[in-house]
């Protein structure tokens, strides 16, 4: 077989894998992320975003990911949250939990998630739902710049 034809076939054979992880893509992500939904009863809801800035002062705009800083129950530990709420959880719990999502998530590379959502700007927000199941949703996400 010539070095061609040899190319083209594991150009093919690595196509189809791609294709075939990015259908699975969103079941897998839901099924990495369960373990810190089952770590704490209080955590209703985790919501991470990715985005390709719009602007650049010169550097390439390129897709990031992040799941370092995600959203716990709608915060990021950084501002007055409502303490009486029965769901509350303070600054360090926030962090840890923020850990754990990232190393959760952290088997799945930027281009999967720039294929399977908006690359331009989304959050995907992860639901528990009655029964214990995590439900995904995606809403668009303006990173301001």
């Amino acid at each position: 077989m010539s070095k061609v034809a040899e190319y083209q076939e594991l150009r093919k054979v690595a196509d189809e894998a791609i294709k075939n992880a990015g259908l699975i893509f969103k079941d897998a992500i839901v099924e990495a992320i369960k373990p810190v939904f089952d770590s704490n009863y209080k955590i209703d809801e985790i919501a991470v975003v990715g985005y390709t800035p719009s602007y650049s002062d010169g550097d390439p705009c390129t897709f990031s990911m992040n799941t370092e800083d995600c959203e716990v129950n709608g915060s990021d530990g950084y501002g007055d949250d409502d303490e009486e709420d029965e769901n509350y959880i303070d600054y360090k719990e926030i962090r840890s939990i923020q850990k754990k999502v990232s190393e959760c998530l952290s088997d799945f590379n930027e281009d999967d998630w720039a294929s399977a959502f908006n690359e331009y700007g989304f959050k995907v927000i992860f639901s528990r739902m009655d029964g214990g199941s995590i439900s995904l949703t995606e809403e668009d996400y303006d990173c301001g710049y």
